[in-house]
């Protein structure tokens, strides 16, 4: 367990200096030898976000979301995703779990979770202007 969390950790820094591809190619590995490593899913969810895959990045945060439903950042990163996919009901809920999380607003994803709602509120106007 604590090799394939290292190992993930490792993956993720792929993401930040700009590869996504090598990121997600190694979290899949890690995944594969440890389903359970919620920070694998997480990366991974980022990594397939950065690279265009929404859909797969979807499948990603809800996987460490349903193993760890009480990391913040998860549900933040899931309303992201989900606003980027224009999927307004998942990116509500995911907002709503942020919300009960970090009633206060204390936390950045908590902060971040309610600015997300003004992006949807602008997103739903435009439609209905179109």
């Amino acid at each position: 367990m604590v090799q394939a969390q290292t190992d993930a950790l490792i993956a993720i820094w792929h993401v930040l200096p700009g590869d996504p591809g090598g990121a997600a190619a190694l979290l899949k590995t890690v995944l594969a030898s440890d389903a359970g490593a919620v920070s694998a899913w997480v990366g991974l969810a980022v990594a397939s976000a950065k690279v265009g895959d929404g859909r797969a990045a979807l499948v990603a945060i809800e996987r460490a979301i349903a193993l760890d439903p009480s990391i913040i950042s998860s549900q933040c990163i899931r309303a992201e995703i989900a606003l980027e996919l224009c999927d307004y009901k998942r990116a509500l809920e995911a907002i709503e779990a942020c919300m009960k999380l970090d009633p206060s607003a204390t936390h950045p994803s908590g902060v971040r979770a309610r600015g997300l709602l003004f992006q949807i509120k602008d997103q739903v106007a435009g439609l209905s202007k179109s």
